[in-house]
């Protein structure tokens, strides 16, 4: 499943990677499914090495392991909840498939609620404990996911290719 994803990734045809504009808005369109996952990856590569008013834009590592990370100075609200880090990285987290993700700090009930996420069944409990697919007639639809992680923290991304 993951070199399915990759492929698509690197054969983007990069039409975000030129995107200018603000960190904050843009990350919060990736958590919640907003974008398309090559415009995604472009528009978060450009920005590798950023260092600027909003946070930092790093990278590290190769293959399936490359990893992006985003930390930001004033923090992204969804749901109530707030995080500082926002992490690209094909692999995901154990028992989490948001490829684009963060963990946020809050109320996990509040966020499903927020966010209409339904309680994952099946094989499809390996993406996330709560989840909504994007109607976008795709056979690998982007997924909004959610996951307690403890307490009052949880993991929310999205992810695609549910199932494969």
């Amino acid at each position: 499943m993951h070199w399915m994803v990759w492929g698509l990734l690197l054969a983007s045809a990069g039409a975000a990677a030129g995107e200018a504009g603000s960190l904050r808005p843009g990350l919060e369109q990736a958590l919640l499914c907003g974008r398309q996952p090559e415009q995604v990856i472009d528009w978060l590569s450009a920005r590798v090495g950023e260092d600027g008013s909003e946070g930092r834009v790093t990278a590290s590592g190769e293959e399936l392991d490359y990893r992006i990370e985003v930390a930001l100075k004033a923090p992204i609200r969804i749901a109530g909840a707030r995080t500082h880090k926002v992490v690209w990285h094909v692999e995901g987290q154990p028992d989490f498939g948001g490829i684009i993700f963060a963990e946020f700090a809050g109320d996990a009930r509040t966020a499903v609620a927020a966010l209409r996420l339904r309680r994952a069944q099946g094989e499809e409990t390996h993406m996330g404990r709560f989840l909504r697919e994007m109607a976008d007639g795709s056979l690998c639809p982007r997924t909004i996911l959610l996951t307690p992680v403890s307490g009052s923290r949880f993991l929310l991304g999205c992810g695609w290719c549910n199932g494969g």
